[in-house]
């Protein structure tokens, strides 16, 4: 089992670090969720905003027993209500394979005529050879003889491909286009992608929409529909979501689809209603200042977050830990390639903490380090002046008398507060 963390530090650059790297015996929920829990302990972390996993079941237990746990530490965040986020990167990929079933034979006649791990790859690669391949099928004798050969269990490869498989994948490839190309920014783990899922999931969903409404091709159109339902079932309506999770405003239109561009119109439209209305907090004043043109070219949320931390102090923070959630399990799955490279031929004979001990170093010496350290705002300087004249307060103890130090204590103390800042004493 692989763990990692994510993080951003103060100068809102983001980090993956592997915590966990071990074998498991049990692939029960509850078991996992005490591997997890240890793993946990041993680096003294006590606070986790989300788990993201991919959506075996039990990864289901795993998370309810963590929620569990994390109650009981009183660390968890908003009732646990956002603990378990599945990686949809995973999802996307059930949807699609679980409904292109029907179209699999056709799929696999052309797969074994280019052999390509990516659905998508392997059909944009293949049509263009289209021609050449019919034409092998009708002349090349050692091709012919390909498809003739059988497997262990004396069955014939699937091929060559028909017309009808090539017209399937023509109509189709489009469509997987669009897929695949959410997926690879969905899967990121160098940059912040949490802001993405919004934006993608709404262009995924107007593209599924209008292709289940064309019903020209009866297969197509029974393969479209399926995706349909089963999107609708892990994703739900978008109207009813919440719009706090805005997704990305820094890319260009011509990169939108009509309803993403409708979308994102209907929440700036929002924002330039809600101008006038009064600002009593923090949030309202984030709500209602002025939103960043959708054709600003390289905007980049995590910089816009860092230069504008000072104006927004607690709602920084928050963005901080929202940021940090990868949206897919990526990065644990890149470990295991990792694992593979540890453990090999020559050196089968490591032992698991061995092993879990190469996979951290290699891990942790590829990146660069965290800065936890902040520039002080003029506040805090200011906080800080005052501070040691209050010190100074103290080495006067003993020539003023108890008294006057702590008249002129009282003094400062309400010369803070009454510059709402927070002092701890």
């Amino acid at each position: 089992m692989v763990v990692t963390a994510n993080f951003l530090d103060s100068d809102w650059k983001l980090h993956k670090r592997i915590i966990n790297f071990c074998s498991i015996t049990s692939h029960k929920g509850e078991d996992i969720g005490r591997v997890l829990e240890q793993c946990l302990r041993e680096w003294d972390i006590n606070k986790v905003f989300t788990i993201t996993v991919d959506n075996v079941s039990a990864n289901d237990l795993a998370v309810v027993y963590m929620k569990k746990r994390l109650r009981n530490m009183n660390t968890l965040s908003f009732d646990g209500d956002f603990l378990h986020l599945r990686c949809a990167c995973h999802i996307i990929n059930l949807i699609v394979k679980d409904e292109i079933k029907e179209l699999e034979n056709g799929i696999d006649a052309i797969w074994h005529c280019v052999k390509w791990n990516n659905t998508y790859l392997m059909l944009e690669a293949a049509l263009k050879y289209e021609k050449v391949f019919h034409r092998m099928a009708d002349e090349d004798l050692q091709f012919k003889r390909y498809f003739e050969e059988k497997d262990v269990k004396g069955r014939k490869r699937v091929g060559p491909p028909l017309e009808e498989d090539w017209r399937n994948a023509k109509a189709f490839v489009h469509f997987l286009k669009k897929i695949y190309e959410s997926t690879l920014k969905l899967s990121a783990w160098k940059s912040v992608t949490a802001d993405l899922q919004f934006i993608e999931m709404i262009g995924l969903q107007k593209e599924i929409d209008k292709k289940a409404k064309d019903d020209s091709d009866e297969v197509l159109h029974r393969v479209i529909v399926g995706m349909k339902a089963k999107f609708d079932k892990y994703w739900g309506r978008f109207e009813t979501m919440n719009k706090s999770c805005n997704g990305r405003l820094g890319v260009e239109f011509d990169d939108l689809e009509d309803g993403q561009v409708e979308i994102l119109a209907d929440l700036m439209q929002e924002r330039l209603e809600n101008e006038h209305e009064m600002i009593s907090n923090e949030v309202d004043k984030y709500l209602v200042d002025r939103y960043i043109n959708p054709v600003v070219k390289g905007f980049d949320i995590a910089q816009w977050w860092r230069e504008n931390a000072a104006a927004y102090p607690i709602l920084s923070k928050l963005a901080q830990d929202i940021f940090a959630i990868p949206c897919s399990t990526m990065a644990s799955e890149n470990a295991f390639s990792l694992g593979k490279r540890v453990v090999d031929p020559f050196r089968s004979s490591l032992n698991p903490q061995m092993v879990e001990a190469l996979a951290y170093t290699s891990d942790w010496l590829r990146v660069k380090q965290p800065n936890f350290y902040s520039e002080p705002t003029k506040d805090k300087l200011s906080l800080y002046s005052d501070l040691e004249e209050l010190q100074k307060e103290t080495a006067r103890l003993h020539f003023g008398g108890a008294n006057s130090f702590y008249n002129n204590c009282f003094l400062k103390i309400w010369m803070l507060q009454s510059a709402n800042i927070s002092l701890k004493i």
